[in-house]
Order: structure tokens, then sequence, then C-alpha cells
């Protein structure tokens, strides 16, 4: 099973909601969580203790359960909505051309970089 690419989607799905427009009004369009893609416990199991993977699941899981939740918190990982959404465009710019042993690197850097323009952007 090609977990990547599951959670690829996932994030797609994500970066592609509705709630992104009206962020305080409750959208009730169900973002099927990932362990509903996989509909396997012993699959999702070893995804989610996968050293390499891990913290993709720990990304996604936070923000299924806000996108499906009534309300969604005013930032996620350190950054505000707006620069979330960067971050996860930018995830779904790199990753599909990595392996999965980087995946941890990627999104290390990847949030690293917003927040240098974030520290940037507020000093100036």
């Amino acid at each position: 099973m090609d977990y990547k690419s599951l959670m690829l989607e996932e994030l797609e799905e994500i970066y592609h909601s509705e709630r992104w427009k009206d962020q305080d009004n409750p959208i009730r369009k169900h973002i099927p969580e990932l362990y509903e893609r996989i509909d396997h416990p012993n699959k999702y199991k070893e995804l989610r203790e996968n050293k390499n993977l891990k913290l993709l699941v720990g990304i996604i899981e936070a923000l299924e359960e806000s996108f499906n939740d009534d309300w969604l918190p005013f930032e996620f990982f350190g950054l505000e909505l707006d620069d979330v959404k960067l971050f996860i465009k930018d995830l779904l710019e790199k990753l599909p051309k990595s392996d999965e042993k980087s995946v941890p690197q990627i999104i290390e850097q990847s949030h690293k970089t917003m927040m240098e323009k974030i520290i940037t952007k507020r000093s100036r």
C-alpha cells in the first residue's frame, strides 16, 4: 500500500477545503480521515509507528481533527491559518518528489522556513 500517496491525497483535500474561506463558520463537509482511507487498523498502526512518516501523520491528524470540528483554532504548529495553508502547499510541492526517508527533513525545513518568514515579516 502506498501510504505516502494516501497522505498526500489527505493533505490535498485539506488544502482545498471550504473551511479556509470562512474559518469561523463550521461547514459540515467532512474530510475523510486518513485511517478511513487506509481502512485497516494494523496498517494504520504501522504507518503511525513508521519513523519516517509519523511526523506527517501527526500533522495530518491535527488538521483533520480541527477541520472536522466546529471551529478552527487560530493557529497550528505555531503558524497562523494563512501560513498553515502555505505550509501545506509547500509540502504538497516537495513531498511527491521525495523518498520516504527524507519526509521528516522536508517537513522540518518547510516549517523552519515558514517561521523565519513570519519573524522577518513581524520585525519590519
